[in-house]
């Protein structure tokens, strides 16, 4: 009986043991599942936040790249701001696990350490990736509307394949009410300041001048005389010289200046300084070797995906 007894004790003893050593390493370990989940959120925001950047660059002219007019006009444009919305998914996935790791009870002193220097890092990244989205709609759809005056233009003009005459008329109908469109587009892009003002005349100008041009070419009086006057011709040629002086080079700088910069400073102030704590978090995390729980430990006897790579 006293053997029996004090088999009985020795194991209550190792229960209680086993229960306080668990009570700490349970929590440890959801907070690393957790920390992994988060982790791996992180490193693809960042793969897609470089993905977006590459493509507007491609649509900006900073980058080249062996792709067609079509896919510049089309595809493109599709994958940025699909882009743009993943990177937001991303971020709030990002924050639900760090509200999680908040919750865990029971959290050892060196996890909650950890927690406190990660969460002004993430919430310095978050401003960054926050701001990074509104740059980057307003470049995108500053150059957007940029690409779709050239196009416009350019049909209107008649460049690229030979055509008769009845499709270069419709291509010069097409040409006249698409810039109709890109007036009053502009004028919105201006009022929600995604285009500064200079940028805004510049499109309502070279717009105007295929609506002047088409609407005087298509007068039925000019029709019917066969031939244009002198007079008509000279307002043509007025019409075609109107903003000669411009450069859209310029434009497009002016813009940047005006509306883009400020936004593009601040984002990089808070993208450094988020990247300057996460470093400090996870130089801490990596000397306490806080992936290492007693669970994670155990497991990778087991599994080769244990501890997490994190």
């Amino acid at each position: 009986m006293k053997i029996l007894k004090h088999i009985l004790l020795a194991l209550g003893i190792l229960a209680v043991s086993l229960i306080i050593i668990f009570n700490q390493q349970i929590p440890a370990f959801i907070y690393n599942e957790l920390e992994w989940r988060a982790r791996a959120h992180y490193l693809l925001a960042e793969e897609v936040r470089n993905q977006v950047e590459y493509l507007i660059a491609i649509r900006t002219g900073k980058e080249s790249a062996f792709i067609s007019d079509e896919t510049k006009m089309d595809k493109i444009p599709e994958d940025i701001e699909e882009g743009l919305e993943f990177v937001k998914e991303l971020v709030d996935g990002y924050l639900a696990y760090v509200n999680r790791q908040d919750r865990i009870p029971l959290l050892p002193t060196k996890y909650k350490k950890y927690q406190e220097l990660k969460k002004p890092a993430f919430e310095n990244y978050q401003k960054s990736l926050e701001i990074f989205i509104v740059l980057k709609k307003k470049e995108h759809q500053g150059f957007r509307i940029a690409k779709q005056l050239d196009t416009t233009v350019a049909k209107f003009a008649g460049y690229g394949e030979e055509k008769s005459d009845e499709d270069r008329f419709q291509d010069m109908t097409d040409a006249y009410e698409v810039s109709q469109s890109i007036v009053a587009e502009a004028e919105t892009l201006y009022q929600d300041k995604i285009i500064d003002e200079g940028y805004k005349d510049y499109l309502v100008l070279q717009c105007n001048k295929i609506i002047d041009f088409y609407e005087i070419i298509t007068d039925p009086e000019n029709i019917a005389s066969g031939t244009y006057s002198e007079t008509v011709a000279k307002k043509l040629e007025a019409i075609g010289e109107r903003g000669a002086e411009l450069d859209i080079n310029e434009v497009i700088t002016n813009w940047h200046k005006n509306l883009l910069d400020d936004l593009e400073n601040e984002m990089l102030e808070y993208k450094d300084l988020a990247y300057e704590q996460m470093t400090e978090a996870d130089k801490y995390y990596r000397e306490n070797d806080l992936k290492n729980d007693l669970i994670s430990r155990l497991l990778s006897k087991f599994s080769k995906t244990y501890p997490k790579n994190i």
